[in-house]
């Protein structure tokens, strides 16, 4: 693009899955921070979100979550610092936004929020494929791009995300059908109940496809072999 002789490149990317401050911006302060998040038992470490780092991260590169369709996920962060709120969104019509209803899929936003225990538990999409996926810690604010605070244009002000230590990062969430993700497994697991495919409960898992339900209420579809 050319304006009165002078080329500009425009980044439409940038457009895309907005936040509310420059991509650049650091920490200002070294009290809170995220370490990893889990999903079920899968770990995204090595995250180095903290004041070493941008608070935004595009790590849809080189971390990927991979989940069945349709699966219960209990999240939980690993973070440094309480007294901050968690959010998980996911672009499920892949729009370039969390807007849309439904993609805020779990947060902890009011009382006295602990980043480790307390996110709800979400559901995958049914539909096989890959997303994005944002986690968000932040204060009282479901706004996926953060808090502004009492002054948009001022990252010191009261309660923006970047004054409070929040960070923001986007993930890769790839969606298996649930027969390719089925998971073998040779014996039973410890506190968790088993269902077949009719939603009848047995006393241990049977050959074949199981459902186990676990004692965090998430669930997993299993090839018993």
């Amino acid at each position: 693009m050319s304006i009165n002789g002078i080329y500009i490149i425009i980044d439409c990317q940038d457009a895309r899955w907005p936040i509310n401050f420059y991509k650049w911006q650091t920490f200002i302060r070294s009290d809170r921070h995220i370490n990893s998040v889990s999903f079920n038992d899968q770990t995204v470490d090595g995250l180095f979100v903290d004041y070493r780092t941008t608070c935004y991260q595009d790590l849809t590169a080189t971390k990927t979550v991979s989940l069945p369709a349709e699966t219960s996920v209990k999240p939980s962060f690993n973070a440094l610092g309480r007294w901050m709120h968690g959010f998980v969104y996911i672009d499920f019509n892949n729009d370039g936004d969390f807007t849309d209803d439904g993609e805020l899929v779990s947060y902890i936003n009011e009382g006295n929020p602990d980043l480790a225990t307390d996110i709800p538990i979400f559901t995958t999409p049914s539909t096989a494929g890959t997303y994005r996926m944002r986690i968000k810690t932040d204060w009282a604010s479901l706004d996926p791009g953060g808090n502004t605070g009492a002054d948009s244009t001022n990252i010191y002000s009261n309660n923006h995300i970047i004054k409070n230590g929040g960070a923001i990062i986007d993930l890769k969430l790839v969606v298996n059908s649930a027969l390719t993700s089925i998971n073998p497994t040779g014996d039973a697991q410890t506190g968790a109940t088993y269902y077949n495919l009719n939603g009848q409960r047995k006393a241990e898992p049977q050959r074949g496809v199981n459902i186990i339900r676990y004692s965090d209420d998430t669930t997993k579809k299993v090839l018993v072999k």
